[in-house]
């Protein structure tokens, strides 16, 4: 990604591209209205698990609980080539904090 402000010239402003990179986005939700709802869903569902969980006595959510009650989160992981014991495991471990840490190195 290119940014317009770079620091190189005197005259650029950080808010003109902020407005330009909100447009960019504005558009990519008009094109992609389906997508974007899907995306926006998901996200509803992680803040939800997050927001329930109780603040004095810390009990990480489960990986499961970040997928709909329909969705037999085993199975998907079967489909995709893990052993039906590893899918257990993985779909009962919790995410750490260390695990959002590390996640939000690779965005």
């Amino acid at each position: 990604m290119q940014y317009i402000h770079n620091g190189s010239e005197k005259n650029e402003s950080i808010i003109v591209d902020a407005l330009y990179y909100s447009s960019q986005q504005l558009e990519w939700i008009g094109e992609n209205p389906s997508e974007f709802s899907r995306l926006l869903d998901a996200f509803t569902r992680i803040v939800k698990t997050l927001a329930r969980i109780n603040a004095t006595e810390i009990e990480l959510p489960k990986v499961y609980q970040f997928f709909r009650p329909s969705v037999d989160v085993i199975q998907e992981l079967i489909g995709l080539g893990l052993t039906p014991n590893a899918s257990a495991a993985l779909t009962n471990s919790t995410l750490t904090p260390n695990f959002f840490m590390e996640s939000f190195n690779y965005v």
